[in-house]
C-alpha cells in the first residue's frame, strides 16, 4: 500500500514539475506585450506582442495577434521586423478590428521600398469571425495636410 501511495505522490510531482517547466516555456518566449484591448463583446482579445531577437544585424519582431478570451492559443494577423513602429488597437465592434500604425511606411507585404517603422512579414485580413482593418495615420495625416 506505501509504495503504491509513493508512486502515485511521485507521479503528481513529477507532473506538477513538467506543468511548471512548460508554464515558465511559454512565459519566457511569449514576448512583451505593448498593447491588449478586449473585444466589446469580450469574447475575443487583440494584442500587440514585441519579441526581442538580440542580434546585431536585426532589429525586434512585433506582432499583433487575436486570441479568443479564455484561449491561450493565439493567431498572429500581422508581423514584422519593427523599426519603430507604434500600433494602436482599436475594436470598432465585436468582429471589426482596427490595427493602426503611428509610423509604418505601409503594410505591403515585403515590400523592399516601403521605408517606415515595420517591415511586414506577414498580413492577414481575418481571422475567425473577426475582421481586421489596417491603417496608416503617419500617411493618412500626410495625405490630408496635402489635399488641404
Amino acid at each position: 500500500m506505501k509504495s503504491k501511495l509513493h508512486r502515485i505522490l511521485k507521479f503528481f510531482l513529477g507532473a506538477t514539475a513538467l506543468l511548471g517547466l512548460f508554464i515558465g516555456y511559454l512565459s519566457f518566449f511569449a514576448g512583451k506585450i505593448r498593447g491588449y484591448e478586449i473585444s466589446p463583446d469580450g469574447k475575443h482579445i487583440a494584442e500587440w506582442r514585441e519579441y526581442d531577437q538580440s542580434s546585431a544585424t536585426t532589429t525586434n519582431l512585433s506582432t499583433v495577434q487575436i486570441r479568443a478570451r479564455y484561449s491561450p492559443f493565439r493567431r498572429s494577423v500581422l508581423s514584422g521586423l519593427d523599426y519603430g513602429a507604434e500600433f494602436s488597437l482599436i475594436w470598432i465592434d465585436s468582429n471589426n478590428l482596427a490595427v493602426q500604425c503611428s509610423s509604418c511606411g505601409g503594410f505591403e507585404v515585403k515590400c523592399s521600398t516601403c521605408f517606415g517603422g515595420l517591415y511586414v512579414e506577414r498580413k492577414e485580413t481575418s481571422w475567425r469571425d473577426v475582421h481586421i482593418r489596417y491603417s496608416n495615420q503617419a500617411l493618412e495625416g500626410a495625405a490630408r495636410a496635402r489635399s488641404d
